[in-house]
């Protein structure tokens, strides 16, 4: 994930010390790890968070999103960006280098906040999630919180029903929402959060459960 705002130093400093976020990188902006997502913050004016999908082939998987309706904004090749828009308005970056997939280890932290999941808010995330999983060869599910999901290999896409359109992350049931305001996230309504820097969160309340187990006495 890519994300652009005037002040990277305190968003990674925020990330870090309250969503547990590891600071990896200072080479080229700021690089967090967590867990399976990396978050990569550059300087300048805020704009909308930029999801990136990593690939193996750029030629194939450019000529597979052409075909599926994604709009090309700017095609750089390797090394560069390659920046693409599906047909819900989301941008992707299209991202392949020789050392993308050389290292299996790519969890290099343990986060207990931020869950594996990119994706986004819709009026209609199933449109969303079966157009993804005719993408990614992937049967979506349906969640406890009525999400949708895709899940094929290490992406990990979940699209949630919301009166906006616009990117989101997950969070884990662990903080709670009167702990999230403490720490400056607004509730923009039931459960999705903005943090200070303009990214939309949705908390995982955990499972309701709506079943119950009976035991004969």
């Amino acid at each position: 994930m890519g994300l652009v705002t005037p002040e990277p130093s305190a968003a990674a400093a925020f990330y870090a010390g309250h969503l547990g976020m590891a600071i990896v990188s200072r080479e080229n902006g700021i690089e967090l790890s967590g867990g399976l997502l990396r978050l990569f913050l550059d300087p300048g004016a805020p704009r909308p968070l930029v999801l990136e999908l990593l690939t193996c082939d750029l030629l194939e998987a450019r000529l597979r999103l052409k075909g599926f309706g994604f709009e090309e904004i700017a095609w750089k090749g390797p090394g560069g960006s390659n920046l693409v828009r599906d047909p819900f308005g989301y941008v992707f970056n299209i991202y392949s280098s020789p050392s993308t997939f050389e290292s299996p280890e790519v969890e290099l932290t343990d986060s207990r906040l931020v869950k594996p999941f990119v994706g986004g808010l819709l009026l209609s995330p199933g449109e969303a999630a079966d157009f993804y999983g005719e993408l990614l060869c992937q049967a979506p599910d349906l969640l406890p919180d009525r999400s949708v999901a895709i899940e094929s290999g290490l992406v990990r896409l979940r699209f949630r029903q919301a009166p906006v359109s616009q990117p989101a992350l997950w969070l884990t049931s662990l903080p709670s929402a009167e702990d999230l305001v403490a720490l400056g996230f607004k509730e923009v309504f039931e459960s999705v959060f903005v943090d200070p820097f303009g990214l939309a969160w949705c908390h995982d309340r955990g499972a309701e459960d709506d079943r119950a187990v009976v035991t004969p006495l």
